[in-house]
């Protein structure tokens, strides 16, 4: 929760919807985009199972279009 909703008794009124509403606006920007990894990303799978890509640190270059 964002500071400036506070916390206790007095907390603002608001801070539920707010964050609801950061979810659906995030939700349908992401829905309009297109995300792919490049053609020369390099691409394995975790101990899990999960797919991973290998770069430097938390960069992960990927290729972004409008649906």
């Amino acid at each position: 929760m964002h500071l400036a909703h506070g916390d206790g008794p007095r907390m603002c009124l608001g801070a539920e919807m707010s964050g609801v509403l950061i979810k659906v606006v995030l939700a349908v920007l992401v829905g309009s985009f297109a995300f792919e990894l490049p053609g020369n990303a390099q691409v394995v799978e975790d101990s899990d199972g999960r797919p991973k890509s290998k770069g430097r640190g938390a960069e992960l270059l990927m290729i972004v279009r409008r649906a």
